[in-house]
């Protein structure tokens, strides 16, 4: 969670943006958590990579844990999830429209 607070988007401190490949991946299986504030927070830390992800190899993997959670039981789950993909949309220069298709499947 202070990982999420210390980065904004726009700017990542140096020490963040030289391990964001780590964070990622240390993340990512936190989304599958058994617990729900867990999951939530890697959700919501994750977005806060928004812009790294859009360019990865793991933009699929992170939209399809997204989408998935978004019908998650536990609405603390969903709401992280909800927001992340809408922060994915909203993001300058996206194109995910190749991935709308996977996403309302």
């Amino acid at each position: 969670m202070v990982l999420g607070i210390m980065i904004d988007e726009d700017s990542f401190p140096s020490q963040v943006e030289s391990n964001v490949v780590h964070y990622v991946e240390f993340l990512m299986p936190k989304v599958k958590s058994n617990v729900a504030f867990m999951r939530s927070t890697a959700i919501w830390t994750l977005s806060k990579f928004t812009s790294y992800l859009l360019q990865s190899a793991q933009l699929n993997e992170y939209l399809m844990l997204v989408v998935e959670k978004m019908g998650e039981k536990k609405q603390l789950v969903q709401d992280s999830a909800c927001n992340a993909l809408s922060h994915a949309f909203s993001t300058k220069n996206t194109n995910l429209m190749p991935y709308i298709l996977t996403i309302a499947e």
